[in-house]
């Protein structure tokens, strides 16, 4: 095989692009984000355990403290736990009502809504809602 790579031009014009350390196929570097902050790493874990259905008590979990650990903004691991999980998405859902607010006061059009509540055999209390939006012509 050596006596045919030796003597092969078409893999003599490769050879120089080629890396033989295995490394540099598998764990290669990828390039970091200079404007992240550490509100930036608590969205992206309020989306990955809201998108998972996961419960926040496990922000608490050793091994994930740990791999968040990892991560250095500044110089600094961000504060990562179930409260300001929590926080964040309070501080998201208040910012969402906020924005929400501010479109209905500029809405020229016509918003009826209709709420049906009712409270099961078992005690659930369930709350139905249509929304009907009719625009001016």
């Amino acid at each position: 095989m050596s006596r045919h790579l030796s003597s092969c031009t078409n893999y003599r014009k490769v050879s120089g692009k080629l890396s033989t350390s295995m490394d540099s196929k598998f764990f290669q570097r990828r390039e970091t984000k200079a404007d992240i902050s550490a509100d930036d790493v608590v969205d992206k874990v309020l989306n990955f355990f809201i998108s998972g259905n996961i419960a926040f008590m496990q922000a608490d979990n050793p091994e994930f403290q740990e791999l968040v650990s990892m991560v250095k903004i500044d110089g600094k691991t961000p504060s990562i736990s179930r409260k300001s999980i929590r926080e964040r998405l309070n501080f998201h859902a208040q910012k969402a009502k906020e924005d929400l607010m501010v479109k209905l006061m500029e809405n020229e059009s016509k918003i009826s809504l209709a709420l049906d509540c009712w409270t099961s055999s078992s005690n659930l209390a369930f709350l139905g809602t249509i929304l009907y939006h009719t625009f001016w012509a």
